[in-house]
């Protein structure tokens, strides 16, 4: 069994000619607020799984106080596909062998379509259509199979 919260990072500066690279892009001061009021919402975790982009380490940031091990970097929040995202949650649950209350910060639109397939599944139907605004986290509780969970708690950022 497996509480997720799935966490998209909060409002970030906008790729400009003085700030060309998209990695570098910081939170703007309303998503410094987002990030302070969703660390609010988050319990207790035994993991924190965040994207190597700088948008979604700083909105992890005030979450880590929360998270045993602290923040931890997974390139696939950033770079992978919905199915590597999946990879890396069943990786997580086998390595806890018990309950696993986690965390993770990330991206669109990787992180609707895996909130979609999460509840709904994809065998014989579309995933449900999930979006996630920024700064929005949505508590998933079940296990990490195709429409294995129920989402308990959406807020939007």
């Amino acid at each position: 069994m497996i509480e997720l919260w799935v966490i998209r990072h909060g409002d970030a500066e906008p790729v400009t000619p003085a700030q060309p690279n998209d990695a570098e892009r910081p939170l703007t001061e309303k998503g410094h607020a987002q990030a302070a009021s969703l660390a609010g919402w988050i319990p207790p975790l035994d993991r924190l799984l965040v994207s190597p982009l700088r948008r979604a380490v700083e909105t992890a940031v005030p979450i880590a106080a929360h998270a045993a091990g602290g923040l931890e970097v997974r390139d696939a929040l950033a770079y992978g596909s919905v199915h590597d995202v999946i990879a890396l949650l069943e990786a997580e649950v086998q390595e806890a062998h018990g309950p696993l209350r986690l965390a993770i910060v990330g991206h669109e639109p990787t992180l609707s379509e895996l909130v979609g397939r999460m509840i709904a599944g994809t065998v014989g139907a579309p995933p449900a259509r999930i979006k996630m605004r920024k700064g929005a986290l949505a508590e998933l509780q079940g296990s990490v199979l195709d429409g294995g969970m129920t989402l308990t708690a959406l807020q939007r950022g």
